[in-house]
């Protein structure tokens, strides 16, 4: 009797919180939406795109004779690895000198035509007057045979024109074929690569040559016309030891002496640095 006393209270309280409890439930129920995943493995077929562009873009200043040539004496191994890939590829160069119409008057800058000529062809642009530097020897004799002088490519056509044209630029179709007469892609570039060191070297302008080399490659009164395929991939490769200091020709006169001189880091000189670049 004691025992039921003591569980009527236990008993009671249950019952009244069983009662909370119904009347906690007494809500509409809300629809939920079931969504399934079905997961299936399925071959895909996948072609490769082989088609690459690559432009170098190289640093023809002063300073560069040894870049020049540790370029020129591993080349084989960047072609090896196209060669391996089966890749149908086009290698054109230009340089970073663009001009500078103020401090480069003597430089004849390719303001990013393609070159294509071997560097025997060029010997003269291996002696920087100002530094009195000659590069000849290590950038191009030494890795550019002296009977490929004179060498270039044989004519080919372009998607845009059935024209057969000799193209500045190293092409080669697959299968071993190429646009070069008695050289191999390894070759030609140790000849074409090296730029000399007598370029303009107040402002490199990688960035604005890269610019002007891609906008002569859509000019079809330009030799590079028709170097951008459509279904290619496009790589650029700088080479050069300097910061980018492309300046657009409306504003060159951010280094003219009469100017304002607002980005120079000594007014009282009379000339800026290059620094005037970043300054910008």
């Amino acid at each position: 009797m004691n025992t039921l006393r003591r569980l009527a209270p236990a008993l009671a309280s249950l019952a009244l919180a069983s009662t909370a409890l119904t009347g906690c439930l007494e809500h509409p129920v809300k629809t939920v939406q079931y969504n399934s995943v079905v997961a299936c493995d399925e071959v895909v077929d996948v072609t490769p795109r082989r088609e690459v562009d690559i432009l170098f873009v190289i640093d023809n200043s002063g300073s560069m004779g040894e870049e020049q040539a540790i370029l020129s004496a591993n080349f084989e191994r960047f072609v090896d690895k196209l060669d391996i890939a089966g890749a149908n590829y086009r290698l054109a160069v230009t340089t970073t000198d663009v001009g500078n119409s103020i401090y480069c008057n003597d430089s004849t800058p390719e303001d990013g035509a393609f070159v294509l000529s071997t560097c025997h062809d060029r010997a003269e642009h291996f002696y920087n007057e100002p530094l009195d530097i000659d590069r000849f020897v290590e950038a191009c004799e030494q890795h550019c045979p002296a009977e490929f002088a004179g060498a270039g490519t044989t004519p080919s056509q372009i998607a845009e024109s059935e024209e057969l044209v000799a193209r500045p630029w190293i092409e080669h179709f697959g299968n071993g074929v190429t646009n070069l007469a008695d050289m191999t892609p390894s070759q030609a570039f140790q000849c074409f690569g090296p730029q000399g060191i007598d370029g303009c070297g107040y402002n490199e302008s990688p960035l604005q040559a890269m610019y002007r080399a891609l906008e002569r490659s859509q000019d079809p009164n330009d030799p590079a016309y028709g170097f951008v395929r459509e279904d290619a991939l496009l790589a650029v490769v700088f080479i050069t030891d300097e910061n980018d200091c492309s300046v657009a020709e409306h504003a060159i006169d951010i280094f003219h002496p009469n100017g304002d001189r607002a980005f120079w880091e000594d007014k009282s000189l009379g000339g800026p640095t290059s620094a005037v670049c970043w300054n910008a």
